[in-house]
């Protein structure tokens, strides 16, 4: 195997390594919902999984035509929506089956999480599930950073502050948004479906079934590519 110094692994966080997006599909349908757009759980799961709100407005103006919502009517939405999935995640929030086993037969390789949800989020998923030990403070977030994937830049910048150059970084995430951000990066990109396994894997990713295959994997990566 590769010498891990000057590889990285960028960990996206919901439906990756904590099973909170059944909480988010609510919640976000309750606010799209209340801004006039009809929207339900399973289009968040299945069309728009790991987008940020905004962006998942501006392609619900598109295609169901403007309404009357103003910014402040979606920021207000999107703020009560934040409290109302915070307060589920503290007791309803668990792990994605394998991410301690994987996180420890890769603990010596540099990773961090490179999220969509603000950072606060991430914090209290790291805290609620334990996860925080592996990570530390080394959780990026499109809201603190103003850079949302598929744009690859906060991919980019993690791979940076690792160490590490985009072709001995491996991107795992189980949202299209973040698999091409992945991809736009340069970097090797797993296509992880736990709870979506017919769900289209763009070229150039790799699919990812279970967690618990992810170091054998990465140890298959890294020989490649010394």
């Amino acid at each position: 195997m590769a010498a891990t110094s000057d590889w990285c692994l960028i960990f996206d966080c919901d439906g990756t390594l904590v099973d909170s997006e059944p909480l988010l599909a609510d919640e976000i349908a309750t606010a799209f919902t209340s801004l006039g757009f009809p929207f339900v759980p399973d289009d968040y799961l299945h069309v728009y999984r790991g987008t940020a709100f905004l962006s998942i407005l501006n392609q619900l103006q598109a295609r169901h035509g403007p309404l009357p919502v103003t910014t402040e009517q979606a920021v207000k939405a999107e703020a009560e929506m934040r409290v109302r999935l915070l307060k589920r995640m503290e007791t309803d929030m668990g792990l994605i089956d394998g991410a301690e086993e994987a996180l420890d037969a890769l603990a010596d390789i540099p990773h961090c999480i490179a999220s969509n949800g603000p950072g606060n989020k991430v914090r209290l998923s790291m805290q609620v599930t334990g996860l925080g030990r592996y990570f530390g403070d080394r959780l990026y977030s499109g809201y603190d950073l103003k850079c949302w994937k598929p744009d690859p830049g906060m991919f980019l910048k993690a791979a940076k502050d690792l160490g590490s150059r985009p072709e001995h970084s491996i991107v795992i995430d189980d949202a299209l948004v973040g698999v091409n951000a992945g991809l736009a990066a340069g970097m090797h990109t797993l296509h992880f479906k736990p709870h979506h396994p017919d769900e289209p894997t763009p070229e150039g990713a790799l699919e990812l079934y279970d967690l618990r295959d992810l170091p054998q994997v990465v140890a298959r990566l890294m020989a490649e590519m010394p």
